[in-house]
């Protein structure tokens, strides 16, 4: 079961959370029982706050680990994110997630590792696939519209409340968790993306997105 501290500030929270950004929240009905992954697109700083309002249940967000440190990060492990090091393959976090999903509770992950720095959808990284394969959990494409405009990356988040309908959250049919092998990983991979790509209304990149300090192959599936 998620912390009791997670229960209670979703059932209090989320729904004023949605209605206060005035968000149109579509697909809810496909995110089905028990462990389940939510794989999202990320723009923006809101991303992280409202993937967390819109889903049905409480989920435990996969975060990089500067998010869990300092008084703010004291609430986000409170809320029950799941600290990682970026960049370095980082199996504690990655198990972390497993025992969640087994117990039937609901992860979320970003898989393009960091916010877009230019607004393009980036490649995925093979951390949803690896999960959903150790852990045999469903994944549910999300994808979030508007955010970067509501806060920019870089720059403080506006304070008025956006036009109703300028931030969307579209929750996707979800995909069956693929084979634990490598091959099976990378086209999972590529069609979860897929799947983000035909709602969002971001240019694809045909690249990994660039995060700081990261060894580069972790990207690259053996």
């Amino acid at each position: 079961m998620p912390r009791p501290a997670m229960r209670h500030a979703h059932r209090l929270a989320a729904g004023r959370v949605v209605r206060r950004l005035r968000a149109e929240v579509e697909g809810l009905e496909r995110v089905p029982d028990g462990g389940v992954l939510l794989a999202s697109n990320h723009l923006s700083a809101l991303d992280l706050y409202l993937l967390s309002a819109a889903s049905p249940r409480p989920a435990h967000l996969i975060g990089k680990e500067e998010l869990g440190r300092g008084p703010i990060g004291r609430f986000h492990r409170l809320m029950g994110m799941v600290p990682i090091t970026r960049g370095s393959g980082d199996h504690g976090a990655i198990g972390a997630a497993i025992d969640l999903l087994a117990r039937g509770e609901v992860v979320a992950l970003f898989p393009e590792g960091t916010r877009s720095p230019d607004g393009r959808l980036y490649k995925f990284r093979s951390g949803a696939a690896r999960i959903a394969a150790a852990g045999q959990v469903p994944v549910v494409p999300v994808t979030l519209l508007g955010t970067a405009e509501v806060w920019a990356r870089g720059q403080r988040p506006r304070l008025r409340r956006p036009p109703a309908g300028q931030l969307r959250v579209v929750f996707g049919e979800p995909l069956s968790p693929p084979a634990d092998r490598p091959r099976e990983r990378r086209v999972f991979t590529r069609e979860l993306r897929a799947r983000v790509a035909a709602v969002t209304d971001q240019e694809p990149a045909d690249a990994f997105a660039p995060v700081e300090d990261e060894d580069q192959r972790d990207a690259i599936e053996t």
